[in-house]
């Protein structure tokens, strides 16, 4: 499937307007994400007949070996069944894809029709079926450890199209979890038995899950030119509480709240790049994050890309210079001001230009906390 890559976000100083006349950042973000959609279901098409395919080989190598005449029907009947729907499956497959999608554009709205269901994974655990469930979390286990950069990286971009906190596991569509579920589901639907189920699910570890990191460099590297998080910080964040904070050092908790702050003298707002409006005004601004004052709560741990004029940085004085940050809410409180809320960021994503800039600006006398 040919998708035309979306532009880079349009100079700083024009972003206060919407990327294309007529056509709201919101709708800028759904359509990256049907992007990364198109390009998963392309992505997916082969490896999935080349699943189903070594699927039924299995069943019928089963068969041919099992010396339980019983164990030999059941992987006969399972092998056919696969044969006569395989079109069926691959469809149901895509269409099950293409919702959980839907759910994460829409995912602000926790109880919206169609949001992820637990009955089916509160099936497996009041069934017993602990092979299928074993091997699950194996391929889980192996995925998470052969892909976790790039699925950290993948976690945030999306996370910023869909105005949220990093998605992971089933909260991620293209993770290991959330597709061998869908495959799972659409086995289900077939009433394949559970033994046969299994085989199933060993090709599609084999064809697909191994697989996986073409999928992820190539739809963090189309993220990246549309300009998501184009200099994202990868490394893992520690959970509020941890000692250790935010850095992967020691003391790196200690080492931000230390940070030179300073505070702006005019009232300066914070734009959101990719679904609009303001955030909030900037209380004060470090190398390391920033503080905002707004009359919304950011949702918790939620990812914004946004864009902060400097004041007072060119040498008339008369101009500003907008820098672009990809930041990530860390805490927020109420203020004495009825309707207003202080909300901390930390900063994960931003220039080698910009932060040479933010450099400059903090450097100035006056302001500094």
């Amino acid at each position: 499937m040919n998708i035309t890559p979306q532009p880079r976000f349009p100079p700083t100083s024009e972003r206060s307007e919407p990327f294309r006349a007529g056509t709201s950042r919101r709708g800028y973000a759904q359509r990256l994400i049907g992007q990364v959609q198109a390009l998963c279901a392309s992505w997916l098409e082969l490896p999935l007949q080349s699943c189903l395919m070594d699927a039924e080989q299995r069943l019928f190598e089963r068969a041919w070996q099992d010396p339980d005449y019983i164990e030999q029907q059941a992987c006969t009947t399972a092998r056919r069944c696969l044969q006569s729907h395989r079109e069926q499956l691959e469809q149901r497959f895509a269409a099950q894809m293409i919702q959980r999608f839907e759910r994460l554009g829409s995912s602000v709205d926790k109880d919206a029709p169609g949001a992820p269901s637990q009955s089916t994974t509160l099936s497996l655990v009041a069934s017993g079926e602990d092979d299928e469930r074993a091997l699950l979390d194996q391929i889980h286990a192996r995925s998470e450890a052969r892909h976790a950069s790039l699925l950290f990286e993948l976690g945030y971009r999306l996370g910023v199209l869909a105005g949220h906190a990093p998605l992971a596991g089933e909260q991620l569509p293209l993770s290991t979890q959330a597709m061998s579920r869908t495959f799972i589901d659409t086995l289900h639907e077939q009433a394949l038995p559970t033994p046969q189920r299994v085989l199933s699910l060993q090709a599609f570890d084999h064809t697909i899950v191994h697989e996986l990191a073409s999928l992820y460099e190539t739809i963090n590297q189309h993220l990246m030119d549309a300009g998501i998080l184009p200099h994202l910080r990868a490394y893992r964040v520690a959970r509020p509480g941890d000692p250790r904070g935010p850095g992967a050092t020691e003391g790196g908790a200690v080492e931000q709240r230390r940070a030179q702050r300073k505070h702006a003298n005019h009232a300066v707002a914070v734009a959101d790049l990719v679904h609009g409006g303001s955030l909030g005004r900037l209380g004060n601004l470090s190398a390391g994050g920033l503080l905002l004052i707004g009359p919304l709560p950011p949702a918790s741990g939620a990812i914004y890309q946004v864009s902060v004029a400097l004041p007072d940085l060119r040498p008339d004085h008369a101009s500003t210079a907008v820098i672009e940050l990809g930041i990530q809410e860390q805490w927020q409180d109420a203020t004495a001001a009825i309707g207003q809320i202080w909300s901390g960021f930390r900063i994960i994503s931003i220039s080698p230009a910009d932060a040479a800039l933010l450099e400059a600006w903090l450097a100035l006398p006056g302001g500094q906390g």
